[in-house]
């Protein structure tokens, strides 16, 4: 993210990071920077006096650096893999202690071999990469055919593919709708958008008529809607008197609470 901001602002690859300045600022820089790294730094006098002489007003960029340079990864390998060596650690010599005199093993008889030593240098020239047996394709052990394999009587006839339709040299894959010509229309026709009232064209449309949705409706959510849409129409005394026609108990337990409340209203303005 820093790299794109400073690219934004005018920074390019290969200089340094700062606010320009002449070069003899430059070379006063780049020697206090050696003397704090206890380094011998030299001050490019000639730079100094060529710049001056050739462009009085122009700013460097501080300290540039050669960008780095990726390389491309060679060999099969994965990164950082590194090779068997034919040497193995067992053959190392360290130090100038040398080998003590190696004698038979207690036990072993005239007849007998010695046992193979552990501690013996090993050569890897000597081991074996291939798996399985050697100087044998993996295939040898299995047999020359398969018994359980039966020959057909009769072949499959050959699929027959057939070749693609030939498009003419003239065909271009762009489809050009051919509008038509309301001009050659009859009369009748163009006479009759202006005689259709909303309906008519909202059904020419394809528009869905409202009374029309109540249909799909079951009955007794059409009745709730109907029921409703009236009672927006009555009184309120109306909607006091039939506020829960469903439900005859609760409608009870309202009317009556209806007659407790305006009791106590009543008994307010009298006293």
């Amino acid at each position: 993210m820093g790299v794109k901001m400073l690219k934004k602002m005018g920074w390019r690859e290969g200089q340094g990071i700062g606010m320009k300045m002449t070069r003899k600022a430059l070379e006063k820089q780049k020697l206090n920077e050696d003397r704090a790294r206890s380094r011998k730094g030299n001050y490019d006098e000639e730079a100094v006096k060529e710049a001056e002489e050739m462009a009085p007003n122009f700013q460097f960029a501080p300290t540039d650096f050669d960008p780095d340079l990726l390389k491309s990864h060679e060999g099969l390998h994965g990164l950082g893999y590194q090779a068997i060596q034919s040497t193995s650690v067992l053959s190392e010599k360290y130090g100038t202690i040398e080998a003590s005199l190696k004698t038979r093993a207690f036990g072993v008889g005239a007849f007998e071999d010695d046992d193979e030593s552990i501690y013996t240098n090993y050569d890897f020239s000597q081991y074996d990469f291939s798996i399985g047996p050697g100087g044998k394709a993996a295939y040898a052990s299995c047999s020359a055919s398969d018994t359980s394999f039966v020959m057909a009587e009769r072949r499959q006839p050959a699929r027959q593919f057939f070749e693609p339709p030939r498009l003419p040299t003239n065909f271009r894959p762009i489809h050009t709708p051919i509008h038509p010509d309301i001009s050659q229309m009859p009369a009748n026709i163009k006479q009759f958008g202006e005689k259709m009232n909303h309906l008519q064209r909202a059904k020419l449309l394809g528009e869905v008529d409202p009374k029309a949705v109540l249909e799909l409706i079951h009955d007794k959510d059409r009745k709730r809607l109907t029921a409703s849409a009236s009672r927006t129409s009555m009184n309120s005394e109306d909607l006091l008197k039939n506020a829960f026609e469903e439900e005859p108990m609760k409608q009870a337990r309202f009317k009556q609470y209806v007659h407790y409340l305006k009791r106590v209203v009543q008994r307010e303005k009298f006293a």
